[in-house]
C-alpha cells in the first residue's frame, strides 16, 4: 500500500539528477549556420533551459570560406538525458531550424 509519508518530492535538480542516475546522458554536437550577429552565448541560455537538457556549450565557431558573408558556422556541444533520445533530437533540431539553422 502506497503511504504519502514514503513520497518525497524533488526540486528541479534532483529530478534532473535522478533521471541522470536513471537513464544516463548522451553528448550531440549540432553544427548551425547562422547570422554573424547571432549571440551563441544567449542560443545556449536558452537551449539550456528545456528539461532533458543537462548543459550546452560552444565548441566551435567558424568564418569566412564557404560559410559566406554575414554568416558564421556555430557547432553546439550538447549533453542531455537519455530517457527519450529522439523526442530530445527532434525538439533539438526543431530549435535550431526556428531560429534561423538549416
Amino acid at each position: 500500500m502506497l503511504k504519502l509519508s514514503n513520497l518525497v518530492i524533488l526540486d528541479g535538480a534532483e529530478k534532473q539528477e535522478f533521471k541522470r542516475q536513471k537513464y544516463g546522458t548522451t553528448e550531440k554536437d549540432y553544427s548551425v549556420v547562422l547570422s554573424e550577429s547571432a549571440d551563441e552565448g544567449f542560443i545556449c541560455s536558452i537551449l539550456s533551459n528545456y528539461p532533458s537538457i543537462i548543459r550546452v556549450k560552444v565548441k566551435d565557431v567558424y568564418k569566412g570560406g564557404k560559410i559566406g558573408q554575414g554568416k558564421k558556422s556555430v557547432c553546439f556541444s550538447v549533453d542531455l538525458l537519455k530517457d527519450d533520445v529522439k523526442a530530445n533530437e527532434a525538439y533539438i533540431g526543431d530549435f535550431f531550424r526556428k531560429i534561423g539553422g538549416p
